[in-house]
């Protein structure tokens, strides 16, 4: 402790807040708290350093077997494998007991000192306002928030990141003035608010060792990891670009927890499955050169499903679909391109079926019915991201065919986009783009006949 910036605080690590909680539980009507409450006292009447305290976590920890049996009481052996928990030290945090969940991440995280070492910081060599706060509205009454969420980012020796909100319980920490204490009037105050983020002020007020933080906190971690990866996303999807493009791969590859997860996509127009509009994504259940009818696309459960229910189909284990359909054009691509598991998730745009988003993992079962609900708290932004684009892409399409054409016939509108699609393509890679001349060849079918005579 000596070695840490401790602010104006004495630190003195103790139980005494803890021993008077189980004096007050002898009281309880339950016998099975009153029993452990009375084990608890006895304990420590055996080792009365744990109610002085000290300055030491040496010290301290030169109980720890006893400590271990004391926390014991607050750390539900039955919950340890589960709760993300554990009791430091005041001020500085170090862990002196912890949940077997919590031991595991430290264990196997990069950071080789405290994992909580920054948790309270906002200046280099000092600690953020919070504690500040505590003693202006718990000693002084005065209503001052400086509270602000507090997290945690934690990678581990495989690379994953996660993050964590911290939960902190105080009950067990007392916080007092020492004969240095500098009384803090309203005018005072007034001053250290007005100065917020000048340390030097809070420094005057609060002279070095002037309060005694006495005690110890309990820390809970909540994993917000997901959370973060789907506001990452919803943050990506508002800044379409190539390079935002990329960000929302890596985005839904981490929502998934699955680094080689493909992301894919092909557009549904009159029954017919064609390239994407968008060049960042590529067919995954298609081959480059297909321009096949949604007829011939997969069995008659997966087509009805996909293209008149307008429902998601999920395949976790494509070689199991492959032997129980007898084969099809769907898993023998699939198959062939090394894809084991894939989530097919149609796309509306104006209430009729858009695109389908293709998800597929090189290993099966890991796309499942189980973790495609996380698609549920993405899919409302990605219905508004993919209904903006489309109609942006379509202004674009039709400004286009009016710069570079004369007026032409709603029967041959669709060879005129398609031209259209290929020149915004072009040039929205930085190529020069063409359009180039449409010439309709005198057609036998009567269908295509009636199409090019319109041309005007």
């Amino acid at each position: 402790m000596k070695n840490k910036n401790t602010g104006p605080f004495k630190i003195i690590i103790s139980l005494r807040l803890l021993k008077e909680k189980f004096e007050r539980l002898l009281d309880s009507n339950n016998i099975a708290v009153q029993t452990q409450a009375k084990q608890a006292l006895e304990l420590f009447e055996k080792h009365s350093i744990l109610l002085t305290g000290t300055d030491s976590v040496e010290d301290f920890l030169n109980n720890k077997p006893v400590i271990d049996q004391l926390m014991s009481y607050i750390f539900p052996t039955a919950l340890t494998e589960n709760e993300i928990k554990g009791a430091v030290t005041p001020y500085s945090n170090d862990v002196f007991f912890c949940s077997s969940r919590l031991e595991d991440i430290i264990i196997n995280s990069t950071i080789t000192d405290n994992i909580f070492n920054d948790l309270y910081k906002d200046y280099e060599d000092s600690f953020d306002l919070l504690t500040y706060a505590i003693i202006l509205n718990i000693h002084y009454k005065f209503d001052v928030d400086f509270e602000r969420p507090k997290t945690v980012s934690i990678t581990n020796k495989n690379g994953e990141k996660k993050r964590y909100r911290v939960v902190f319980n105080a009950d067990f920490l007392d916080i007092y003035p020492n004969k240095s204490a500098i009384e803090i009037t309203d005018d005072i105050l007034d001053e250290l608010l007005r100065n917020a983020n000048n340390i030097e002020i809070w420094k005057k007020y609060f002279p070095k060792d002037s309060w005694t933080i006495e005690g110890f906190g309990i820390i809970t971690l909540i994993d917000t990891s997901l959370d973060e990866r789907i506001d990452d996303f919803k943050t990506h999807l508002i800044e379409p670009n190539n390079e935002s493009f990329q960000y929302l791969i890596e985005d839904i590859r981490r929502i998934f927890n699955n680094p080689d997860l493909q992301l894919g996509s092909y557009n549904v127009e009159h029954n017919r499955i064609i390239p994407p509009f968008n060049r960042n994504f590529d067919m995954l259940t298609l081959l480059p050169e297909d321009d096949i009818c949604t007829d011939e696309y997969a069995c008659t459960y997966i087509k009805d499903t996909l293209f008149k229910d307008c429902k998601p189909v999920i395949i976790s284990n494509v070689e199991t679909y492959h032997k129980r359909s007898k084969g099809n054009r769907l898993s023998e691509i699939l198959l062939q391109k090394g894809l084991k598991s894939v989530a097919l998730i149609p796309i509306p745009i104006n209430g009729e079926l858009g695109f389908i988003l293709e998800l597929a993992s090189f290993k099966p079962n890991q796309l499942n019915a189980i973790n495609m609900v996380k698609l549920d708290t993405i899919m409302p932004f990605i219905l508004s991201y993919s209904k903006r684009t489309f109609s942006e892409y379509q202004n674009e399409i039709s400004a286009i065919i009016q710069q570079e054409c004369t007026a032409i016939h709603p029967s041959v509108q669709w060879r005129f986009e398609e031209e259209a699609n290929q020149y915004l393509q072009e040039r929205n890679y930085g190529e020069n783009p063409v359009f180039h001349e449409i010439v309709f060849k005198r057609c036998r079918s009567s269908f295509w006949a009636s199409r090019c005579r319109w041309l005007i």
